[in-house]
């Protein structure tokens, strides 16, 4: 939508590249090979040592999905919040 909003996703099955997502679109293979993550504590919008007043429905981390499973979980999450009432 160009405004931010949506369901974005990033989901790693290679060594060598991930692929993002825009609600169910891939958006293609990214090149980057994977690396040990920085230890340290990870944060969804915060940046530095201030936080973001922008909102956030969900977030979640886990193994890497491929499209359809995406396409799955971004079909349910939006069920779920159009059914109460936080999403059309």
């Amino acid at each position: 939508s160009g405004d931010g909003t949506g369901f974005y996703a990033w989901s790693r099955q290679s060594a060598a590249s991930y692929h993002a997502y825009q609600d169910v679109a891939d958006l293609g293979a990214i090149s980057r090979a994977s690396a040990t993550p920085v230890a340290g504590t990870f944060h969804v919008l915060r940046g530095g040592s201030g936080y973001s007043n922008a909102r956030v429905a969900a977030a979640c981390w886990g193994a890497g999905l491929s499209a359809a499973e995406i396409s799955a979980l971004r079909n349910a999450l939006h069920d779920y919040l159009a059914a109460i009432g936080a999403a059309s």
